[in-house]
């Protein structure tokens, strides 16, 4: 280890023996998001740092510190972060796997504070073309209530031959 290596290494144990019980949970989750060597469905770092998971079509975001602002409630950015991940995720699972997606616009209508243990998103294809799909992803909290609901274009990148 060089030099700039061990004193940045010092500077962040400092800040680490500062931390409460809670923030050393949210540190060390933040490390195992960054480090996991765990197979999930897809490889994200932000999907594994928000606590996203995949089971057949449908995405799970476990709520907690890593998703709340201010209020206590699902940070529209999550929110967004989860339809975004759960569209895409959902259209790279439907196409060739050579096929590369991109989201070209997401526009999400949020409906009520997500609150509750998690929220689950529901992607939907309305238009799949050659080169761009529309689509769709309604989000519910726990209790099955919609939180809010995205509208996607997505770029399909085909392989150039």
């Amino acid at each position: 280890m060089n030099l700039e290596n061990g004193m940045k290494l010092d500077r962040i144990t400092t800040k680490l023996e500062q931390l409460s019980e809670t923030e050393l949970d949210h540190a060390e989750k933040f490390l195992d998001a960054l480090f996991t060597k765990e197979e999930k469905p897809f490889n994200h770092y932000l999907g594994k740092f928000l606590e996203i998971n995949q089971e057949a079509d449908l995405f799970t975001m476990k709520l907690g510190k890593q998703t709340e602002n201010t209020y206590g409630v699902a940070q529209g950015g999550a929110v967004f972060s989860l339809a975004d991940i759960a569209i895409g995720f959902y259209l790279i699972k439907q196409l060739p796997e050579e096929i590369n997606v991109f989201t070209l616009e997401l526009k999400m209508n949020f409906i009520k504070a997500g609150t509750g243990a998690y929220l689950r998103a529901v992607p939907s294809i309305l238009h799949l073309g050659n080169t761009t799909s529309v689509t769709e992803c309604e989000i519910f909290n726990d209790k099955e209530e919609l939180v809010a609901k995205a509208f996607g274009t997505f770029y399909l990148k085909r392989p150039t031959i």
